[in-house]
């Protein structure tokens, strides 16, 4: 059984932004990008069970929740690569899973793409990936 868990608040001072995260637990770190308009918030139900076994690190994204909001920056890559700033060069892991619900999916895919030899594990939730080479045009078929 779940228990509650606390989760701890923190900002990281990154290029161009100030990212919002919480972590919990100890073990492997797990990465958990929430979609949008939503923040870390959404994992809440999940953050208790995974830190049984996992560090959980889950940021607002630029843009959304307490993280700043820059005027650009919005794309995927740039995006992805605060995740990477925090997770990597601010908290210092080399090797993670990630996770990505809604639009919180094609940024945990940017951030695979850019460092696959950190990226351990992909998960992807409730969303398609632009330009994965498939033609929906015929129902989803090929």
């Amino acid at each position: 059984m779940t228990t509650a868990v606390s989760v701890q608040h923190a900002y990281a001072e990154l290029d161009e932004v100030l990212l919002h995260y919480v972590t919990a637990g100890s073990g492997p770190p797990v990465v958990l990008l929430h979609g949008w308009p939503q923040t870390w918030y959404e994992w809440r139900h999940i953050i208790p069970a995974l830190a049984e076994r996992y560090t959980v690190i889950a940021p607002d994204l630029r843009g959304l929740g307490d993280s700043s909001r820059p005027e650009t920056g919005y794309d995927k890559k740039t995006v992805a690569n605060d995740v990477w700033q925090l997770v990597n060069g601010k908290l210092g892991h080399e090797r993670f899973f990630v996770v990505g619900h809604d639009w919180g999916g094609p940024t945990a895919y940017a951030l695979a793409a850019a460092h696959p030899e950190a990226v351990t594990r992909l998960a992807i939730l409730d969303v398609v990936i632009p330009g994965d080479g498939g033609d929906f045009s015929q129902g989803g078929r090929r």
